[in-house]
């Protein structure tokens, strides 16, 4: 029997020995296959290719356990949602859930970059958890990027969100800044259609800022 412990010196094979295992799997020889890869995983940082094929072989042979674990940190490390439909496919729902939220634990501890937040809440059409996520990041670009999306189903919230953004801002800035940074908003708010924030956030600045007259007119 093969000790794939004791070919570490094969290491800058790695092309090779994913071949290898490639034609194991032609040959149905899923367990030696899989000794090889789980080998090269192991020894390896991340590497999609070798993730790909564990994630076919434990599909295949239902371990979903190792499943759950890869597939989670393929998706920590690629962003693609490829990753979360297969697992979504593969699990019980109690179980997907489950993973969800652990995912989204390690995401709140690596302390990840957004779009890998935004993407699952929008995977899993989250949308109360997006407006709580970006409204936790107080991020105006982060906010654009994503809020046509929000626009139709969950205005209200969204409304709120940018009265809180739009208020830390201006309560810190003032002069030509606020002005730029109100125009851009309009011009935003226009391109993507959503003239429908002009009103709800045009009385919120003459309820606030009746004491800076330029403003009171951004939004008319």
């Amino acid at each position: 029997e093969v000790n794939i412990k004791e070919i570490e010196y094969l290491k800058p094979f790695e092309t090779f020995l994913i071949d290898i295992a490639d034609q194991l799997l032609t040959n149905k020889e899923d367990v030696l296959s899989l000794k090889i890869l789980e080998n090269l995983y192991t020894t390896r940082k991340f590497v999609k290719d070798i993730s790909n094929r564990l994630i076919f072989l434990y599909v295949r042979c239902n371990n979903t356990n190792k499943l759950t674990e890869i597939a989670m940190t393929a998706y920590l490390k690629t962003a693609d949602l490829k990753y979360l439909d297969i697992l979504k496919k593969e699990l019980i729902p109690e179980s997907y859930q489950n993973t969800i939220l652990r995912l989204k634990t390690q995401l709140k501890d690596k302390k990840s970059d957004a779009a890998l937040w935004v993407k699952l809440f929008k995977n899993e059409e989250d949308w109360h958890g997006l407006i709580e996520y970006m409204s936790d990041m107080n991020d105006l670009e982060v906010v654009m990027q994503h809020d046509a999306s929000l626009y139709k189903t969950e205005r209200n919230s969204l409304i709120a969100l940018y009265k809180s953004i739009i208020m830390s801002f201006l309560d810190e800035h003032l002069g030509d800044n606020a002005h730029i940074y109100m125009d851009k908003l309009k011009n935003h708010f226009r391109a993507h259609h959503m003239e429908g924030m002009f009103v709800p956030l045009q009385a919120m600045l003459r309820e606030k800022y009746t004491h800076r007259p330029k403003l009171l007119t951004v939004f008319q």
